[in-house]
């Protein structure tokens, strides 16, 4: 069945391209992916093995880390740490730490919106390969894959604020200065 049969337009019309439409029309551009830091250790290897009865515990952290490239084009660092231990015994598995970044540039995103972006949508484009390479890592070494449940980078962005502002007020108070309502605690993206 050919392109035309299938629905899909004969021609390029405006704000389309052969690989489609124009960039210009989406406000994130993702200009590259690429693996930063990559650690996997396995002291309890081949112990563990043995000795394990039930999935392991882990505890996951994630981070997120932004960098002006140059207007409009940011870096944004996707930190996930994690450390799988023995239930029965609290003894230490593996431990694996990731960093997995992109190169995303911003395209017509209002001033008020670029820190949202960044923090919340270009770590929600980068979780999946993240994810992907950590479980694939963690099943070559002969462990139970490790996968990470989705994250609510939202809710991380939400929380984050709410830090600073905590932060910023508890400063005021130190300082005998008036407490305020937090103006200016979110600041750039860098």
């Amino acid at each position: 069945m050919s392109d035309t049969e299938a629905g899909a337009p004969e021609a390029e019309g405006p704000g389309t391209s052969e690989s489609g439409p124009a960039a210009d029309q989406f406000p994130i551009t993702v200009n590259a992916q690429y693996v930063k830091d990559f650690s996997f250790e396995a002291p309890g290897l081949p112990k563990a093995l043995t000795e394990l009865t039930q999935p392991p515990g882990v505890d996951v952290k994630v981070d997120i880390k932004v960098r002006r490239l140059e207007d409009p084009t940011w870096d944004v660092e996707l930190h996930i740490g994690g450390v799988a231990k023995n239930r029965s015994n609290d003894e230490v598995i593996f431990v694996v730490e990731l960093v997995y970044s992109g190169v995303f540039t911003l395209n017509a995103v209002p001033e008020h919106a670029v820190r949202p972006v960044l923090l919340i949508e270009c770590p929600r484009l980068l979780f999946p390969f993240a994810r992907g390479l950590i479980a694939t890592v963690t099943r070559e070494a002969g462990v139970p894959p490790m996968l990470i449940n989705p994250v609510d980078f939202h809710d991380l962005y939400r929380r984050h604020i709410e830090q600073r502002r905590q932060e910023a007020e508890e400063g005021q108070a130190a300082e005998g200065a008036p407490s305020g309502n937090g103006a200016g605690a979110e600041g750039s993206p860098a």
